[in-house]
Parts: structure tokens; C-alpha cells; sequence
């Protein structure tokens, strides 16, 4: 291809371009609304694949149900919160499974009683429901109820928990 025919021909592009962008201008002056682009579907010969209705949110979407296979668990991006301490566990510290029953055997420790009468102070009502986990039998424990509870492979009920409560 020659200079001359190669500039003739980026002639005709450029001119194709500014023809199709005037036609565009055109079309949005002349009708604002969105149904009638997108029924049109095609602008100036070739098509615009445009989505107006949050392209973010359904790459989010997709990528939850398609590439990462959360979709529908709701547990899947609360981040780890020890039963415990209430403190997050983060980083490459590892995340222990403490059961009910561990819970339990730890009443004479972890139970509001226990720490009014080490404290020598009376909690609040306010603050110990603030830290109460319901539907189990775990009442007047001091326990955080931002932990996840999960399953064991026995199928008891287990909370999670950081190293240094889980070693304690």
C-alpha cells in the first residue's frame, strides 16, 4: 500500500468517524431517552454494547456466583471475630474452632458473674446483652456475637476463636 493510498484511506476513516460521532450527537439532542438507544441497539454500523444499569454491581455479581462460588453465602465476606476477645483475626493467625461445650466447661471464666465478682463492679444490663449470643444455651456468658458460627465435621455447633483464647 502506497503513502498516498494509505492516506486517502485514513482520510475516509477519520471522516467516517467524525460522521458517525455527529449522528450520535444527533440522535442523543434529538431523543434522551435510554429506551430508545437501546432498542436501536446499533449506532453508525457498528454496535455499541453499552449496559446503563450499574456495570459494577454486575461484575460483582458475576464474579461472586461465576469465579469465586458465593453467592449464596451470606457468611462468605464477614471477616473473622474471635467469641472470645472480640477482637479480628487477621493476617496469617490461625482460626480456631471452639465447640459449645468448651464454652460451657469455661463458665466458671467467661460468665458475667465470674468477672462482676473478680472486677468487684456491677455490668450493665445494656452491655451484657450487647454480648450475648441467642438461640443457644449460652446464657449469662460474655461471648461476641460478631464471631461466625459454623459446623463441625461432628456436627456440633463451634464459634471461632483466636490462638490466644483458644490456648488460654
Amino acid at each position: 500500500m502506497s503513502t498516498e493510498e494509505w492516506a486517502a484511506q485514513r482520510a475516509k476513516e477519520t471522516a467516517r468517524v467524525q460522521q458517525c460521532r455527529q449522528q450520535q450527537q444527533k440522535n442523543k439532542n434529538a431523543s434522551m431517552s435510554t429506551e430508545a438507544e437501546e432498542s436501536t441497539g446499533k449506532s453508525c454500523d457498528y454496535e455499541l454494547v453499552v449496559d446503563r444499569t450499574g456495570p459494577i454491581q454486575q461484575a460483582c455479581k458475576h464474579d461472586q456466583k461465576e469465579i469465586m462460588k458465593v453467592d449464596s453465602n451470606p457468611n462468605a465476606y464477614r471477616v473473622a471475630v474471635c467469641v472470645l476477645c472480640d477482637r479480628l483475626i487477621i493476617g496469617c493467625e490461625a482460626i480456631h474452632k471452639i465447640t459449645e461445650e468448651s464454652l460451657r466447661s469455661q463458665k466458671n471464666r467467661i460468665s458475667t458473674k465470674s468477672y462482676e465478682d473478680y472486677h468487684q463492679v456491677t455490668l450493665k444490663d445494656e452491655l451484657i446483652s450487647q454480648y450475648q449470643i441467642s438461640g443457644h444455651d449460652l446464657e449469662g456468658l460474655l461471648l461476641s456475637p460478631r464471631a461466625k458460627k459454623t459446623m463441625n465435621k461432628d456436627g456440633n455447633v463451634a464459634f471461632e476463636a483466636c490462638s490466644q483464647c483458644y490456648s488460654a
